[in-house]
């Protein structure tokens, strides 16, 4: 019997700690999804930030986050939701602002004191019409040079085609200013092609400026046209500035015979920047007899011009008596007279009597009428006096 007693006694036990145990992880789990349920809603609006939808959505989502009663009597919060307020009242006098000047000043002002959390709140409160008001795509321009890839997920969500081409391209340039590569991604991803393709377009044309081998090598991936074109010079002109050696060696490759030309005018009148003399000769040897090499040779003329007028003209004097030669000798003898009427005149009579010195004298007239006609006048008559 005692050993009965005892095995009761055991068990009964057994049975009170099993109840506690249970008890106790009931109570855990409860308090755990509390704590879960109270902490999801204090995180950052502009970091949980949901897909727009309605008008009314993000501000539910923005009183459910802020008015939760463990945060009702916070001053921070209440402080936070008077700037709000504040914002939404400044930015509808912005709206209804109709002059020009005013309307870019208090914009300015308005950015000044914005965060990139209440720009989201904002922009996730309006409607897609009011999306289409300039001053709610400048405030969206904010929001996206500092969260481009939020701002990007807005757009594509929008419904009205026009706007959502608008923020996108938005979105896009702001995005490949801070990561070339994460906005090439998104946008080869992009359901729509022509969406696609000129979203792609603007990714690559904005990667001119930091890295215009990497903007080809972008906008190549699309078919042919003519903002493709447009893309292709402005990068190849960039990248001449920068290389002209190795954007020539990548021209050459060029399978299109009509875009290598314009690429190459393109590469020699940005050469001339720095080295019209060079410039020159990718002109004369890279380009056929015609208009591309004539308005290259004409380019580089007026930049050289500007630089150094002497070497210029000692170029120039050379060109035959044509079309080509008339153009340049004008373009030459109206930039170094505007700079020096005395230097650009004296070379202009140690020249041999000729058709092309005919035209320079011209111009040097034309030029010289603006400050002096008696003078300018003389200028002409030389012309028939043979002098």
């Amino acid at each position: 019997m005692p050993d009965q007693k005892t095995h009761k006694g055991k068990a009964t036990i057994i049975g009170r700690l099993t109840i506690m145990v249970l008890m106790t992880m009931t109570f855990v789990g409860l308090g755990f999804a509390f704590w879960l349920s109270k902490n999801s809603r204090s995180g950052s609006v502009a970091r949980d930030i949901l897909p727009f939808s309605e008008k009314s959505e993000p501000q539910a989502n923005y009183i459910h986050n802020h008015n939760s009663p463990s945060r009702r009597h916070s001053s921070a919060t209440a402080s936070l939701k008077q700037r709000l307020e504040k914002m939404r009242s400044d930015f509808f006098k912005i709206q209804a602002t109709d002059d020009a000047l005013e309307w870019e000043a208090a914009m300015s002002k308005f950015l000044e004191g914005m965060t990139l959390e209440m720009a989201a709140i904002l922009l996730y409160e309006m409607g897609e019409d009011e999306m289409k008001d300039a001053a709610a795509q400048r405030l969206f321009d904010y929001w996206a040079t500092g969260s481009p890839r939020k701002a990007a997920a807005l757009a594509e969500a929008i419904n009205d085609p026009q706007t959502r081409l608008i923020l996108l391209n938005i979105a896009a340039l702001r995005w490949a200013v801070s990561d070339l590569t994460g906005a090439a991604a998104w946008a080869r991803n992009l359901p729509d092609d022509n969406v696609r393709t000129e979203i792609m377009t603007a990714v690559s044309s904005e990667a001119i400026r930091s890295d215009p081998f990497e903007a080809l090598r972008l906008i190549t991936e699309l078919s042919s046209s003519t903002a493709q074109t447009n893309v292709i010079l402005r990068a190849a002109a960039e990248w001449a500035y920068q290389n002209p050696g190795e954007v020539m060696r990548w021209a050459d490759q060029i399978e299109d015979l009509k875009l290598r030309q314009q690429v190459i005018e393109q590469i020699a009148v940005a050469s001339a920047e720095k080295n019209p003399a060079s410039a020159a000769v990718i002109a004369l040897e890279k380009l056929p007899a015609g208009g591309d090499q004539d308005r290259a040779l004409v380019s580089i003329v007026q930049r050289w011009a500007q630089s150094d007028p002497i070497a210029a003209s000692h170029w120039v004097s050379q060109f035959p008596n044509d079309a080509l030669g008339h153009d340049a000798m004008e373009n030459l003898v109206t930039l170094w007279a505007d700079m020096d009427l005395n230097a650009s005149g004296k070379w202009l009579l140690s020249l041999q009597p000729s058709e092309l010195r005919n035209v320079g004298i011209q111009t040097y007239a034309r030029v010289l009428s603006r400050t002096d006609a008696e003078l300018a006048k003389r200028w002409g008559s030389s012309l028939y006096q043979g002098n």
